[in-house]
């Protein structure tokens, strides 16, 4: 069997605190397919259990060399599963129901859905610039999503972050790591801002 093609796995992408899993052509070095987040996670697992590989998910880099006949199995079974994601999380209902979000949002919509963090401005255009690199309308489709009330934008030391939950709540801000998370009575809250 011919490996031509490479599924690589990344637990933190290029900076960015969230994995990251690429259909890449070994020869070529181009990059057909780019998933950011947990989509990432989800797609690595099956990928894993339709070769039966034995891998530890937790090096920060897994190289998978496969067929070209099971790259184009796996891009139908990642379209499957993105569909399935995109009706779990509401996104195509609730994109839907809103007027002037153009569709290229859907995808945006569901990174932050499915994310544990509330990823800043720059995690977002950068984890959309891999997942839709011919995609140049990011701070648009953010505005839209913004303007919508299909998420919150909080604002907190020149930085812009973003919160699947559009329902204004408290915030805890970790100068340390420069994160924000929602603020819960049971944390301790002692070297953390609340926003």
């Amino acid at each position: 069997m011919k490996h031509t093609w490479q599924l690589l796995y990344q637990l933190k992408h290029q900076g960015l605190n969230e994995p990251s899993l690429s259909l890449k052509h070994q020869t070529k070095g181009s990059i057909l397919r780019c998933w950011i987040g947990p989509m990432a996670e989800i797609l690595m697992s099956q990928a894993i259990q339709l070769l039966k590989y034995h891998v530890t998910k937790t090096k920060p880099i897994i190289v998978l060399n496969i067929s070209k006949q099971f790259a184009q199995h796996f891009l139908i079974e990642a379209s499957l599963q993105q569909q399935l994601q995109l009706q779990r999380f509401y996104v195509v209902t609730d994109i839907q129901n809103k007027q002037g979000i153009q569709r290229q949002a859907d995808e945006l919509l569901l990174f932050i859905r499915m994310s544990c963090q509330h990823p800043c401005h720059q995690t977002l255009l950068h984890a959309m610039a891999c997942m839709q690199p011919d995609n140049h309308r990011s701070e648009e489709l953010i505005w839209q999503l913004q303007q919508q009330q299909l998420i919150q934008v909080i604002e907190h030391q020149n930085t812009r972050f973003y919160d699947k939950n559009p329902i204004p709540h408290r915030h805890l801000y970790d100068p340390k790591k420069h994160v924000i998370f929602d603020y819960n009575s049971h944390i301790n809250s002692s070297g953390y801002q609340l926003i």
